[in-house]
């Protein structure tokens, strides 16, 4: 009996086309040139190569582009194409493989004789395989001995967002990685798919622009807000409305424009899940600095000795892991290539947000939320004051921060960090700061410090980060825990007086 497998074959290729596609693919024709250059060069031996980047960049619909370009089709006598995923079967690629290359496939076949059907069908002949969404070294190991070498070159495309995976099945090969598109691209696409042809009202170009850069250069993000856009009305106060909120449309997308994002988070291990989440306590577009990231995460505890690494050595190779997987993006890099900072793409960050929430890993605290209380009771809360029940870590703005009402003592926060939004120049107090005993972060960098006393109650803090306009302001503390201390401003000298502490780190600025 035969297996009915759902995939369409004709004669000896996959009917697979690009043509459907055409109309979306905007700023990929460098990539297309470059890769073809590649698949049909003069290299005799088998090549593998790779396109890795982030979810949503267009890897498979760059390779499907690549796959129906007419030079391609004249070149192999033989394509085929198959999606692995995070979940798959040995067997279940085989047989993919084997439908789309037109071959029939008997449902009691063994797994090994699959392996020989598959080996033999492409013996002899230049072929190009196209292996999409491919999730672990294991997934590319388990039908590398598939493909024979019979120098007369033959090509694998690999497609991934692991930067792991893209090396291990190159070795050596060539791997293309795929960028974010320019705000010239972005608008471009976005145009073609909200106008399908014609031209943007000239009423609506800037705002439109302003939509596209928002997106930040992500083409499954311009599609799903090009969508809304098309069936909308278009009026210029509709549109501003959907520019103020980007990322909240893309992410609660039907169509599910989340779970592609959030496939990336889903594969990670439970510490870099963690690592991950708390990037998305600082604001947008926050140009981070990698050191003060792995301080923090140490302080945290999301990092454990291994072997010989220091902890800081550790939460580098972290951080390395979560650009690897396409997670952060390298902003800047020192000058013996180390990474100095890093950013986290505006849709990264709402999947952070909207999963921090769920797992009350930190809560980010909007200027619209003036006040806030902390308290266990959830009947005290109301339209004009923010109940925070059961947070461990609290990013806010200075001027929301400092208008805390506090209800009781809080057992859960771990964590409060605050960031300078602009706008605050006012002298505030931390008398709340009592109610937090337990805390191992405090980050008031931007609050002006007017008395350190309150801190040295924080016993268990690991991370403190102060600011003091006050030259007459002392600080003694006896925090035995703190790891990092960093301070600006003007403080009373000796600058410090730390008792008995022993610290990896003191920065003074």
């Amino acid at each position: 009996m035969m297996m009915d497998t759902g995939f369409e074959a004709t004669g000896t290729t996959v009917n697979l086309s690009a043509t459907e596609h055409e109309e979306y693919i905007v700023g990929f024709d460098d990539d297309v040139l470059l890769i073809i250059d590649r698949l049909t060069g003069y290299r005799k031996k088998l090549d593998i190569i790779s396109i890795v980047g982030m979810g949503g960049l267009g890897k498979t619909t760059l390779a499907t582009k690549i796959f129906g370009d007419s030079l391609v089709e004249y070149y192999f006598d033989m394509r085929g194409w198959i999606t692995v995923s995070q979940e798959y079967s040995k067997r279940d690629l085989l047989v993919q493989l084997l439908v789309s290359i037109g071959r029939s496939v008997h449902e009691t076949a063994s797994e090994s004789k699959l392996y020989e059907m598959v080996y033999q069908s492409l013996k002899g002949r230049r072929y190009l395989i196209v292996i999409d969404d491919v999730w672990s070294c294991k997934a590319w190991d388990d039908v590398r001995l598939c493909f024979p070498d019979d120098n007369i070159g033959s090509r694998v495309l690999v497609t991934t967002r692991l930067a792991e995976v893209a090396g291990h099945a190159s070795r050596g090969g060539f791997t293309h990685n795929l960028g974010l598109l320019t705000e010239e691209q972005s608008w471009e696409l976005l145009c073609r798919k909200t106008f399908r042809g014609h031209e943007c009202p000239e009423s609506l170009t800037e705002t439109g622009k302003h939509i596209a850069t928002k997106c930040g250069g992500l083409p499954l993000a311009l599609v799903v807000i090009a969508g809304l856009l098309e069936k909308g009305e278009r009026r210029k106060d509709l549109w501003e409305k959907i520019a103020e909120r980007v990322g909240s449309y893309v992410i609660n997308d039907p169509k599910g424009c989340l779970d592609t994002l959030a496939l990336s988070y889903d594969h990670l291990p439970l510490h870099l899940k963690k690592c991950f989440l708390y990037v998305g306590i600082f604001p947008e577009d926050y140009i981070i600095q990698v050191q003060t990231l792995i301080r923090l995460w140490m302080a945290e505890g999301f990092i454990k000795e291994a072997g010989q690494r220091s902890l800081e050595e550790e939460g580098e190779y972290h951080l390395m892991d979560l650009i690897d997987r396409n997670l952060l993006i390298v902003a800047d890099k020192r000058s013996n290539g180390g990474i100095k900072s890093c950013r986290l793409h505006d849709l990264l960050r709402e999947l952070c947000l909207k999963k921090a929430d769920e797992e009350t890993f930190f809560q980010k605290v909007s200027r619209e939320q003036r006040r806030l209380l902390f308290t266990s009771n959830r009947n005290l809360d109301s339209d004009s004051v923010s109940s925070i029940v059961k947070q461990r870590r609290l990013s806010a703005a200075p001027d929301v921060l400092c208008n805390i009402y506090l209800h009781g003592f809080t057992t859960y926060t771990r964590s409060v960090l605050c960031f300078d939004y602009g706008g605050f120049s006012e002298y505030r107090t931390t008398n709340w700061v009592p109610s937090f005993l337990l805390l191992r972060v405090l980050d008031l960098l931007n609050i002006p410090l007017v008395d350190s006393s309150d801190i040295r109650m924080l016993v268990h803090l690991r991370y403190l980060a102060v600011w003091s306009r006050k030259e007459s302001l002392s600080l003694k503390f006896d925090l035995r825990s703190l790891q990092t201390f960093i301070a600006k401003g003007k403080f009373q000298w000796p600058i410090l007086s730390f008792g008995n502490m022993v610290m990896a780190h003191i920065v003074i600025w």
